[in-house]
């Protein structure tokens, strides 16, 4: 894991992608293992790989907070804005705290053309 880390620092995500199928192979039922390769598919703009890997990741564990933020920014890449809705509901059920969740269903309603309750998510103060 600490060698993954390192290449996803240094930005090398195919050697970091090469690293995770690896872990995987090794133990498939590790949810941070699928968790993280979808997070090197989102840096190498593969959102369709990453959002079966983040799908994954939430069947091994689906209260993974970081998994389901993940989610709502691939469903967003994707312009899949009404999705990406339905997961920060779940998300912001977890944790109504977290300003990044908030930050992200702004986004997706930006793009849904619901200005006003985009904005009102920008500005909550958490």
């Amino acid at each position: 894991m600490g060698k993954a880390t390192h290449l996803i620092d240094n930005k090398e995500f195919e050697e970091a992608l090469k690293l995770f199928d690896k872990m995987i192979a090794y133990e498939p039922e590790n949810a941070i293992f699928w968790h993280d390769k979808s997070y090197v598919l989102n840096q190498l703009e593969c959102f369709e790989e990453s959002l079966d890997c983040v799908n994954r990741t939430l069947c091994l564990n689906p209260n993974m907070e970081k998994a389901l933020l993940n989610k709502i920014f691939v469903l967003n890449n994707l312009n899949r804005f009404n999705e990406a809705l339905k997961v920060s509901d779940d998300a912001l059920n977890l944790n109504s705290e977290d300003y990044v969740l908030w930050f992200n269903r702004g986004i997706s309603l930006k793009y849904l053309n619901n200005l006003d309750e985009a904005l009102d998510c920008f500005e909550k103060k958490v």
